[in-house]
């Protein structure tokens, strides 16, 4: 019962976040979209979430049982990416620009993130040494 209160929480946490996304998204078009309109897309893209709540029970189950755990994350990691390509579809879609635009831009920004966290831990971390020892070490032995 307490996940489930959790859960709830941090998933219109995320959905609040994304919406705000999709609005600051919405400075740099000509359309104007309104708060309601960013709100509805990422509810929209999250359909699939929805539709698999069913199975959720189910996954819960392989994952603890230890059977299929890899075909689980991937099964989940799949989820996510339809996900993101339905919240992309909604956003060219709500902006009315071409979908070339809005997929080029998000990797840009997909890409921006992830380079700051990997320079962010690298300079803390030593990060990338510690991933290139471990890569020569399970090569060597």
């Amino acid at each position: 019962m307490e996940s489930l209160l959790i859960l709830t929480v941090l998933y219109f946490g995320i959905a609040i976040f994304f919406t705000l996304l999709v609005k600051f998204g919405s400075l740099f078009v000509i359309n104007r979209v309104t708060i309601h309109k960013s709100y509805l897309v990422v509810i929209w893209a999250s359909l699939p979430f929805i539709t698999a709540l069913p199975g959720a029970i189910l996954l819960y189950r392989v994952l603890n049982a230890e059977v299929a755990n890899m075909i689980v994350y991937i099964i989940l990691l799949l989820f996510v990416v339809w996900n993101i390509h339905r919240l992309l579809k909604g956003m060219y879609v709500v902006y009315d620009i071409p979908a070339f635009k809005v997929y080029c831009f998000s990797i840009f920004v997909v890409l921006l993130v992830v380079a700051s966290w990997l320079f962010y831990y690298q300079l803390t971390n030593f990060t990338v040494e510690q991933i290139i020892q471990v890569y020569l070490e399970s090569r060597a032995g």
